[in-house]
């Protein structure tokens, strides 16, 4: 699964199809949002047969998506934290990025593969998840605990409450 906008600077959706094209036998889904109409034709009339495009998904069937895939992949130039990210990784999807790792998600905390910015490699990558059922489950746990460990509501909410008081010239009384 590919999500971003249609573009060849940023988001670099042209990336996503090279990918795909050295990896024929796999399936890709590109979320891609018509940003620029004539980049969008033009990645729409080149992508391979292995490519489906999708212009538009309802935000109440996105998170379908993330839970049928296998990988995400991110081919952008830059990303803060994409929401993307968290929303494969809730639910145990391994991440392949061609050139971001923020906050050291996927080479720190394990929940993928940065591939430095060498598409082969990370077509490479791809393959392996694909055919390695043992590095993917490793993977995909590891994605399942870094969102448990530094995402969930209960641990955030303490967070949000000690800072609070750390601002507040009043102190808080927990209420859990």
């Amino acid at each position: 699964l590919w999500v971003g906008r249609a573009d060849t600077f940023s988001k670099r959706a042209d990336l996503c199809i090279s990918l795909a094209e050295r990896c024929p036998k796999l399936p890709f889904r590109m979320v891609m949002n018509n940003h620029q109409a004539e980049v969008f034709s033009q990645l729409r009339a080149i992508a391979p047969a292995n490519v489906k495009i999708v212009e538009q998904v309802p935000y109440s069937e996105i998170e379908d998506l993330f839970f049928d895939s296998r990988v995400l992949l991110n081919t952008s130039a830059a990303e803060g934290f994409p929401n993307s990210f968290l929303q494969a990784a809730k639910y145990g999807k391994p991440i392949v990025s061609l050139d971001v790792d923020p906050g050291g998600m996927l080479d720190t905390h394990g929940c993928g593969v940065c591939a430095g910015g060498n598409l082969e490699d990370m077509a490479e990558i791809v393959e392996t998840l694909f055919a390695n059922h043992a590095y993917y489950s490793q993977i995909s746990k590891r994605c399942l605990h870094y969102v448990q460990e530094f995402h969930a509501a209960k641990s955030r909410c303490k967070d949000l409450f000690d800072a609070l008081n750390r601002l507040t010239p009043y102190e808080l009384r927990s209420v859990a």
